[in-house]
């Protein structure tokens, strides 16, 4: 992975024929703070926002999904999953295994509607966990 020295956020980054990773260490002398990101090769136009008639700012989006992946030392590790739809977007967890893992926060009807938007975009999801497998080893799987 080649070095990316930002000094807001250093990382590292790849990019294949169809996905961009990128990887942050934690920080000096800790655990935590450390990711992994894998999300689909996107346009630079993949988000931005737009103006409505009422002058509010609204998302427009190509529909993708992106997740985060945060190894732990001492538990399981855990994956972050941002789905894109065109106006809108939902942050969801789900597991090595693939399954939705909702929020106990949110009442029954959020937790239905972010496993029907889990289930709509679950293939995208299984690549996008492939693909991290693929570059990082089996161990975050």
């Amino acid at each position: 992975m080649q070095f990316n020295d930002d000094p807001e956020m250093p990382r590292y980054g790849h990019v294949n024929d169809q996905f961009m990773f990128r990887m942050k260490q934690p920080s000096y002398l800790a655990f935590q703070g450390g990711f992994l990101y894998v999300c689909p090769l996107l346009p630079e136009s993949a988000q931005e926002f737009v103006v409505d008639e009422e002058g509010n700012m609204l998302e427009k989006n190509i529909p993708h999904a992106d997740m985060f992946i945060w190894p732990q030392m001492f538990s399981e590790t855990k994956y972050g999953v941002t789905v894109y739809e065109e106006t809108s977007s939902y942050q969801l967890m789900i597991n090595r295994q693939c399954e939705f893992l909702p929020d106990t926060n949110l009442s029954e009807a959020e937790r239905e509607a972010l496993s029907d938007i889990f289930q709509k975009h679950k293939d995208e999801i299984q690549e996008l966990l492939d693909a991290a497998s693929d570059l990082w080893g089996d161990d975050l799987r």
